[in-house]
C-alpha cells in the first residue's frame, strides 16, 4: 500500500492549490484517515479558519480516504 507522504505529494503535484493548505495526511488505520492543516496559511481576516480551506480540506480528506480504501481493496 502507498504510504501517506507519497499520496500527499501526488495530490500536491496534481492539484497545485493544495500546496497552499499545508495539509498533512497523518494516520490511516485501514478504516479512517486523519488529515491536519495549520491555521496560519488557512485563516481569514477574523483569525479563524477560512471556510474555503475547510471545504477544500474536507473534500481532500474524503478523496484521500476513498483512494486509500480502494487501494487497500485491490
Amino acid at each position: 500500500m502507498m504510504d501517506l507522504a507519497t499520496l500527499a505529494e501526488q495530490v500536491r503535484d496534481a492539484i497545485p492549490l493544495t500546496r497552499h493548505l499545508d495539509f498533512q495526511l497523518e494516520t490511516f488505520d485501514g478504516q479512517s484517515l486523519t488529515l491536519t492543516a495549520p491555521l496560519a496559511p488557512n485563516h481569514n481576516d477574523k483569525g479563524t479558519f477560512f471556510a474555503g480551506s475547510q471545504s477544500a480540506l474536507l473534500t481532500l480528506a474524503g478523496w484521500s480516504l476513498t483512494t486509500l480504501l480502494a487501494r487497500q481493496a485491490g
